[in-house]
């Protein structure tokens, strides 16, 4: 009995199926792989597997519609980083944050409708929309500084001259503090 696991260089030779070196008489190699139950022989490199090639093919976009498309997204890009820089620094600088994000929103929107117009899909798409979505909420959380603003610049003043840590934790006590009265009044 021979070992059907062996190598046999002729499976991996190519073959005319339409003639036999046997007379007419089905192939012994393919045979054995159909009686053990084994899975067919791999493709070779370079060639098609059957039933490859039937999933969906990305749009071809010419040059100028790629060029747009790049510009967008990294202007996209830059400005949501000059968000997320902006809503860091101090309190007035701070609100040019909410500038940057109303303007990475737009242009967000933007290439979001432009991939969609050219039938980009994917996670490109996901990834632009989950991009406005930071934005937005960056955008909305810069936003709901004013309505507290004497407070965050107490705040601010307050740990600015604070040298040792028993001094930044009475601030941190305070600005505390002073949310939850802020809390209780709008209630």
């Amino acid at each position: 009995m021979s070992n059907p696991f062996a190598y046999d260089p002729r499976d991996s030779a190519p073959r005319d199926d339409s003639t036999s070196d046997q007379g007419g008489a089905p192939d012994r190699i393919e045979a054995r792989h159909e009686d053990a139950g084994e899975r067919p022989r791999p493709t070779p490199p370079g060639s098609v597997p059957p039933g490859a090639g039937a999933g969906p093919v990305a749009p071809k976009l010419s040059d100028d519609e790629n060029r747009t498309m790049q510009r967008l997204v990294m202007h996209f890009t830059l400005l949501m980083f000059a968000t997320i820089v902006t809503s860091a620094l101090t309190l007035p600088v701070r609100l040019v944050a909410l500038v940057f994000a109303v303007w990475a929103f737009v242009v967000g929107v933007q290439a979001f409708k432009y991939a969609w117009g050219k039938q980009i899909r994917g996670a490109f798409i996901g990834f632009l929309g989950l991009g406005i979505t930071l934005t937005a909420l960056l955008g909305l959380t810069v936003l709901t500084i004013i309505p507290r603003w004497n407070i965050e610049m107490d705040y601010q003043t307050c740990r600015s001259q604070a040298i040792t840590v028993q001094a930044k934790s009475a601030c941190d006590t305070a600005f505390q503090e002073s949310i939850k009265n802020y809390l209780k009044t709008t209630r």
